[in-house]
């Protein structure tokens, strides 16, 4: 992945790389605004707690738990803290074009924000990767070639 991510010292966070997209699960409660940026690759972000607003291109969506963020290459982003709650989140950074048969131009560019609250079909998704990051993930490392650990965004979304 061309992009980087270098963790602060507030996060609690588990990163993996794998062989075309990146994933890390953060919570923090230092309730430090993110710095304004953009990456040359999609970001698709979980909100699973915390009070946040999203700022994209001008635009602000006020975020509320089960929130689904993507945000596009190059796309100037942040998120700020509206209170003092804690929050976690799960963020997949991905090269678009490695996604399987063009699903990213199926997406409208219209759309920011998905909030899946009551959704349970994706909200279970979100909690299978809890269970792997508490069982699996620390049974492994990153360049493990375990058959039933993900490599692609592709069967990690299955």
């Amino acid at each position: 992945m061309p992009s980087t991510f270098t963790p602060t010292s507030n996060v609690f966070m588990h990163f993996r790389e794998y062989e075309d997209f990146l994933f890390y699960y953060a919570a923090d409660s230092s309730h430090t605004d993110f710095v304004m940026h953009s990456h040359d690759i999609c970001e698709l972000l979980f909100l699973k707690k915390g009070d946040m607003t999203y700022n994209v291109e001008g635009r602000s969506y006020q975020l509320s738990p089960n929130c689904l963020i993507l945000t596009r290459p190059f796309e100037r982003h942040n998120l700020t803290f509206n209170s003092a709650s804690e929050y976690e989140r799960y963020v997949f950074l991905f090269d678009e074009k490695k996604l399987a048969s063009g699903i990213y131009d199926k997406i409208s560019s219209n759309i920011d924000i998905i909030n899946f609250d009551g959704n349970t079909l994706v909200c279970s998704l979100f909690q299978k990767i809890d269970y792997y990051l508490k069982n699996l993930s620390a049974h492994s490392d990153i360049t493990s070639t375990h058959p039933s650990r993900p490599k692609t965004l592709d069967e990690i979304l299955i």
